[in-house]
């Protein structure tokens, strides 16, 4: 099964051009967002994932704008990180080379 990644917040990339990524990957995704630095998965969870805005996490959090935006961009930034990493050791096509 696959579904649409969520990448509204992701620079179009390898991993957007692609359109979608399988369950197994997403899941390995998030679990990397798990392992972002606390202020960073915070901000992260509330805005990417809970559809917070950046006002709202900032409030939640008790944090300015300015530092909640911050963090948000660094895990934004290691997430996709990630997912580039992840899609440069995934085979895109699953065809031995040289077979038509």
């Amino acid at each position: 099964m696959t579904q649409a990644f969520p990448g509204k917040h992701f620079r179009q990339s390898s991993l957007m051009e692609k359109g979608t990524i399988s369950s197994a990957v997403m899941q390995i995704v998030l679990l990397h967002a798990l392992q972002l630095r606390r202020g960073c998965r915070e901000v992260f969870l509330l805005c990417d994932v809970q559809r917070h805005s950046l006002a709202e996490a900032a409030l939640i959090l008790g944090v300015s704008q300015v530092t909640a935006k911050r963090r948000l961009l660094s895990a934004r930034q290691r997430m996709q990180d990630a997912t580039e990493h992840l899609y440069r050791l995934i085979p895109l096509n699953h065809t031995e080379s040289g077979r038509n």
